[in-house]
């Protein structure tokens, strides 16, 4: 589980990541709620840049990054909306490249 508070994590995402205020606003709380697994890939990222392998859906963190083109963050957040929403999820995966 993600140690931070809200603002820590926020600052994480602005500095390491590039996000904006905003987007990393809204990613830190989605953040705080994903699944213990994505939150310890988080960890491990940030660590040394090693990507777990986790599927959800037929996606993996490493497949979401490539394909869509999205920062690691973004990709973990992809694989919970799949695990949350998985069709609405798969249908804007798959119409937006």
């Amino acid at each position: 589980m993600l140690t931070y508070t809200q603002k820590e994590l926020e600052k994480i995402l602005a500095d390491e990541f590039g996000y904006n205020s905003k987007e990393a606003e809204v990613s830190a709380e989605d953040l705080l709620k994903a699944g213990a697994d994505l939150q310890e890939a988080f960890e491990h990222y940030r660590k040394d840049k090693t990507i777990d392998y986790i599927v959800v859906e037929g996606y993996t963190i490493e497949t979401i990054m490539k394909i869509h083109k999205m920062e690691f963050p973004g990709a973990l957040l992809a694989l919970d909306w799949l695990r949350r929403e998985p069709e609405k999820a798969k249908h804007a995966l798959l119409t937006w490249r």
